[in-house]
């Protein structure tokens, strides 16, 4: 009997033992697919919300970027202290109860999501989506269930989709605006502020759209500075790749500049200016083509077109416009160029210093470059605003000279280059002698572009020859005192001049005169008796500077019968 009691007691706490665990959930079963939990104990949690979940830290609820990272999923906390966590299941259709338990529709990568340590709720990011997110216009539908320490999972919550919405532009304030100006743009969806994929447009007056800078980005509001280069037109609200416009057109008020025409002028010249909001009249507009530097006159002014002149101040760069109410446009190039006044045609010979006046040359010869037939000049003896000195360069040929400043080409004058200036003289042979009544022709051999030859005799001149070709001049020794003597030839063209070698002669004007003072006397014999002690009788020339002078009987060789010659002649003078 008391064997049997024992056997019932043991069956009876065993059966208590099981219908305990049995009670913690699903009956005492662990969560299997298409087994939905009853009479649990943890109790369901009830979802609160699904949102997009934008870039950085966004709170939960719909005002979320159009083009989020993922979708944000906030239901009820379960207090229970043996839930540790909740599974969350995601579907592209309605989650029936047969699904409980099916983990390909769990987010988190099918991980246990953890229990928060407090709080009233729980707020989940589900960012398992291909980039860039979850698409504008998908539906989700979602649904969670509690998990205790035994992994054993409630019922399923209430169930909730969301549509992914694309973010919309209501309106900007103030409709029009200068650049620089602030505009605050109204609307939703446009979640918080990602640099990397999220801007402000405006239409640019060039094409296509420039960046604004963002103020404040809020999900119902933006304010952005308004950007230079902004044109009139829809503002563009771009968050990752998708777009939203503004309804109505943005207007811009800033002066702006398209286009300048001709982009390089001369100084003095007009350019046409095209663009907008320059004012239907001058005013105190102006145009600038540097800091201090404006148009020097205007031809007209109009809303959308300026003819101005270029000022004789302006340098390379860039030109803009102020308005009447001093609001500056954009800066576009403009390329300043020099003008060549004089001469319009050059004749200049190879090595030749010329001069060339103009304006617009600048101070800085370092970014100036003068070209001569195809040569760059590259000795310059001075550089001005106004003129320029060089040196016409051996590689020169004829064509066009022209002066580059930096981008700005002058304009081009016609040159004919001409050869070196360069002369050689003929007739006069060196250590030559010549006597009366002969005459020489000496002739100075030059390129036909000389204009002028001199021949210059010890030093003097002795003749100048006007001539466009032959230079060819009668030399008289009788002009000339008894000894030894020099000569070259210089020929000019401009402001060259080049000159032969000097040729040493003799002239023999006065036989007997050996110390050439124009006189046949004693002191001739004297000067004659000291050459021969000195040199030695029978001396021939032209070993010894005079001798050709000394030889006043002419047979080539100085000796005691040149004492004959200075008595034969003693007490003549040479005719001068």
């Amino acid at each position: 009997m008391k064997r049997f009691l024992l056997t019932l007691l043991v069956l009876s706490l065993t059966s208590l033992i099981v219908g305990s665990c049995g009670s913690r959930a699903n009956g005492g079963k662990q969560a299997s697919l298409g087994a939905p939990a009853t009479g649990s104990k943890l109790s369901s949690p009830k979802l609160i919300g699904v949102g997009t979940v934008g870039r950085g830290a966004a709170p939960s609820g719909k005002n979320v970027s159009g083009l989020p990272q993922g979708i944000r999923v906030t239901w009820s906390r379960n207090t229970e202290a043996v839930c540790v966590g909740y599974y969350l299941y995601r579907d592209t259709q309605p989650i029936p109860d047969s699904r409980w338990g099916d983990a390909t529709l769990r987010v988190n990568g099918g991980n246990l999501i953890s229990q928060p340590a407090s709080g009233t709720s729980v707020s989940f990011d589900d960012s398992q989506f291909a980039p860039p997110g979850p698409p504008v216009g998908s539906t989700w539908y979602y649904r969670v269930t509690a998990v205790d320490d035994l992994a054993q999972e409630s019922d399923f919550s209430n169930e909730l989709p969301y549509t992914v919405q694309a973010h919309h532009v209501d309106s900007f304030d103030p409709p029009s605006a200068y650049w620089s100006d602030t505009v605050t743009i109204t609307g939703y969806y446009f979640g918080f502020f990602g640099a990397p994929t999220d801007s402000v447009e405006f239409q640019s007056i060039f094409g296509g759209t420039v960046k604004a800078n963002v103020l404040s980005w809020t999900p119902t509001s933006i304010q952005v500075v308004v950007p230079d280069l902004a044109a009139t037109g829809r503002i563009e609200v771009i968050i990752a790749s998708s777009i939203a416009y503004s309804p109505t057109d943005f207007v811009n008020l800033q002066p702006f500049i398209l286009d300048n025409a001709p982009q390089a002028q001369f100084r003095g010249g007009s350019i046409h200016i095209t663009g907008g909001n320059f004012g239907a009249s001058q005013g105190n507009g102006k145009v600038y083509f540097s800091q201090n530097a404006y148009a020097a006159g205007y031809y007209s002014w109009a809303d959308g077109a300026v003819d101005a002149i270029v000022p004789g101040p302006a340098v390379q760069g860039e030109v803009w416009l102020i308005d009447d109410q001093d609001h500056q446009s954009n800066h576009v190039t403009f390329i300043a160029r020099p003008r060549i006044l004089t001469p319009a045609v050059m004749t200049a010979g190879i090595g030749e210093t010329v001069v060339v006046t103009g304006v617009g040359f600048g101070l800085d010869r370092t970014v100036g470059e003068i070209r001569v037939g195809g040569a760059g000049a590259n000795e310059i003896k001075s550089w001005a605003d106004n003129y320029i000195s060089f040196v016409i360069p051996v590689m020169a040929k004829d064509g066009n000279a022209t002066v580059k400043v930096k981008d700005g080409l002058s304009n081009s004058i016609i040159v004919t280059v001409q050869p070196p200036l360069t002369v050689k003289m003929t007739g006069l042979a060196s250590r030559g002698t010549y006597a009366p009544p002969d005459h020489l022709l000496v002739t100075a051999v030059a390129d036909r572009s000389a204009e002028r030859a001199d021949l210059v005799v010890d030093g003097r001149l002795y003749n100048t020859i006007y001539s466009p070709h032959t230079f060819t001049f009668d030399l008289d020794p009788a002009l000339f005192t008894n000894a030894m003597h020099f000569a070259d030839v210089r020929v000019y063209r401009r402001a060259q001049k080049a000159w032969s070698d000097d040729v040493f002669f003799y002239v023999r004007s006065l036989p007997g005169d050996v110390n050439g003072d124009d006189v046949v006397n004693d002191a001739d014999a004297a000067a004659l008796g000291y050459f021969l002690k000195t040199f030695g009788v029978g001396r021939q020339y032209p070993d010894a500077d005079y001798s050709g002078a000394i030889d006043g009987n002419g047979d080539g060789v100085i000796d005691e019968r040149e004492f004959e010659t200075i008595a034969r002649n003693f007490g003549k003078r040479r005719v001068q």
